[in-house]
Order: C-alpha cells, then sequence, then structure tokens
C-alpha cells in the first residue's frame, strides 16, 4: 500500500501515472489503424452456478508456439515480442458460454475480467464464444483467439481443491537470484525450462485423490507477469502437469501500484476468488518455503475455518532455515503440514488420506 497523501511516493506515483497517460495519448495518434486483433483468452474456471472469465485484447497477430528445436536467439525473440504489447483499451466484448451472454469491455491495459452467475453447467470443459462488439479504430480487422477460450467446472467425483505456487514448487527458477532469473527466462522456452523433480507425479497425484478417479481441479498462481501465460501454459502441458486455471500478475503503472501488485496481496486475491466460486470442497495448498507461501498459506488458514485440507510445501533444501521457518509458521495451526523435497510430499500427501496409498514419481 502506498504512503500517505502529500508523501513522496504518492507524488512520484502520480506523475508516473500523468507520464503514461501522456506518451500512451501521444503514440495512439501515431499509430497505424489495427489491422489484426489477438483475443488472449486465459483459461477460466466455473461451478453449476457461476463463471469466472480472464484475457486480454492486443494489437497485431499471436505469439507463433516455440518449438523443442530452437536457438538461443529465437527464444529470446519470442519472448521479447510477449512483452512488447500494444494493448486495446474500451474493447466492447461481448462472451457467450452455453446458453449464457455477458458483455466486458477491456481495462487501459488491455484485460477483461468478467464474472457471473449463470444457468447450470453440466462438469467438464465449456468452450467460450468471444467476440468484438465495439471499440476498434476500423472493421476490416482480422481476428485471432488463443485456444484458452474455456472454463472448467469441476467433476461430480473431485474431493477437494488443490492450489499450486508456479516458481520453485513446479518450474525450477532460482527465486532470489534477480538476474539469473530474467536472463534464463528470456533466452528459454517451455521446451528447455525444467520441472521441479517429482512435482508433476506430486500434482497429477492430488488430481486423481485417493481412489485415483477423482478430477480434482487444480489451479496455479504466481506473481510472474501474465505476458508469461503461454509460456507457462505450454511448460506445464509439456511436463504433463494437470490443466488448471492460471493466476498471474498484471505489471504496469496504474492507481495501486507500480512495476507490479503486492504479492502477498495478489496470492490471497486469486485463491479467495477460487474458495468463494467452488465452496463446497477444501483445499490443498502446494507452494515452497523460498518465498512468501508460508506467511499466505497460515493467513488463508486462519481467514478460512475448515476449508484447508492440507499444505504441501516443497523445499530444495539448499537453505535448513526456510524449512525450519515454514515449519514454525504453522506450530500453532491444526492442519497437516509438510516440507520436504516434492518426492517426500507424495509420501506424506497419501498417509493424509488426499492421494492413492500407491502413488509414486515417476
Amino acid at each position: 500500500m502506498l504512503p500517505g497523501a502529500g508523501s513522496w511516493a504518492v507524488r512520484t506515483h502520480r506523475l508516473a501515472i500523468a507520464i503514461e497517460q501522456l506518451v500512451d495519448a501521444v503514440l495512439r495518434r501515431l499509430r497505424r489503424p489495427t489491422t489484426a486483433v489477438t483475443i488472449v483468452s486465459y483459461l477460466g474456471h466455473g461451478s453449476h452456478h457461476e463463471v469466472a472469465v480472464r484475457g486480454r485484447v492486443l494489437a497485431g497477430e499471436p505469439v507463433p508456439a516455440a518449438t523443442g528445436l530452437e536457438s538461443a536467439l529465437r527464444r529470446f525473440r519470442r519472448m521479447a515480442a510477449r512483452f512488447a504489447t500494444r494493448e486495446l483499451a474500451n474493447v466492447t466484448l461481448n462472451i457467450e458460454v452455453g446458453a449464457d451472454q455477458h458483455p466486458v469491455t477491456t481495462d487501459d491495459e488491455g484485460y477483461f475480467i468478467a464474472q457471473w452467475s449463470t444457468s447450470e453447467l453440466a462438469p467438464g470443459r465449456h468452450d467460450l464464444s468471444i467476440d468484438v462488439v465495439a471499440g476498434l479504430d476500423t472493421d476490416a480487422v482480422a481476428h485471432h483467439q488463443s485456444n484458452d477460450a474455456a472454463v472448467l467446472v469441476p467433476s461430480t467425483t473431485a474431493t477437494h481443491l488443490v492450489i499450486s505456487d508456479i516458481d520453485d514448487t513446479v518450474l525450477q527458477t532460482g527465486v532470489g537470484r534477480a538476474a539469473r532469473v530474467v536472463l534464463r527466462t528470456m533466452t528459454s522456452s517451455a521446451w528447455s525450462r525444467r520441472p521441479v523433480a517429482d512435482s508433476p507425479a506430486l500434482l497429477r497425484a492430488l488430481r486423481d485423490g485417493a481412489d485415483g478417479t477423482a478430477d480434482n481441479p487444480c489451479f496455479y498462481v504466481s506473481s510472474s507477469p501474465w505476458n508469461l501465460y503461454d509460456f507457462l501454459r505450454a511448460f506445464l502441458d509439456h511436463n504433463d502437469f494437470p490443466v488448471g486455471p492460471l493466476w498471474l500478475s498484471d505489471y504496469g503503472i496504474n492507481e495501486e501500484f507500480i512495476v507490479r501488485r503486492d504479492h502477498q496481496a495478489h496470492k490471497l486475491e486469486a485463491i479467495a476468488e477460487i474458495l468463494d466460486l467452488h465452496p463446497t470442497l477444501p483445499v490443498v495448498l502446494v507452494g515452497d518455503t523460498t518465498e512468501a507461501d508460508p506467511t499466505i498459506y497460515r493467513h488463508v488458514i486462519a481467514e478460512r475455518h475448515g476449508r484447508v485440507a492440507a499444505v504441501l510445501l516443497h523445499d530444495d533444501g539448499a537453505n535448513p532455515t526456510n524449512a525450519e521457518r515454514a515449519i514454525a509458521a504453522f506450530s500453532s495451526l491444526d492442519v497437516p503440514v509438510a516440507v520436504g523435497s516434492a518426492r517426500s510430499l507424495l509420501a506424506t500427501a497419501a498417509a493424509h488420506g488426499l492421494i492413492a496409498a500407491d502413488a509414486r514419481a515417476i
């Protein structure tokens, strides 16, 4: 949260917003008419009574998909293209799923968020139709739409939700070494990055549940920017993680923050939405000991009495203090908590009846 009015930070923040608005206004006058639009759909989720959909509208063609045989330079160019975007504000869309239609308008950064009550949706995947209604500077526009224009509704056999962190929980990043993280991100692809050892097996086992057939819904929450959405989705698919919606973060300048929103506030808001939209299912929280996950998950336990079935925290063993602090954070709470490698977390989850007793790391 920004300091009180009149402070140096607030004045700087307001000046940054004013400069960004001025630059955007100048660029709008200089830009050529839009000839292609990409509607980036972020996989949504829903229940029998409510749907939540997110996405973004960008000018231009979609970023090409990665392949396994590429040079570092080609990977860098693709990653740079994900960040060098031209967002389209004030574009009105019509979202249709099943028998329901819902209008939504993009914000200044091109994002749209739509959440509405709906007629009953059966379990499974429901494809969305997203059409541009108004707000483009020409009607002669080629429209493209990403593959994730859909919402997932949990199976009736689901026994719990799974909410997982991404960085150093499923994806090896080396959080805390900023320069190395940025370099690896800018020169990598979904094919070249490595998952945390045994983490795909852990998430698959939690999805399958104690009898192997639960089909529990999985969600991924991270403070990485939305620009990395297609990269992270491809990484999860390539490494056989369960399919599920991602919550990422908006980087930029707006009325609330500069660069990005507070990590803890962002993750708590995402978790709250998931729990509210699926109120009858307990949740297994999966994270790591390197950042703020223990603090965030402790807060969820305190605020959502009885909703958290277990907390599983991956620890790479590099810093024993991380594990000690994580264990201490939950010492007074009556919720099963495990800290260790993903392989050891499999054993703990089995002992608590969350996964099949014979589930193994692959």
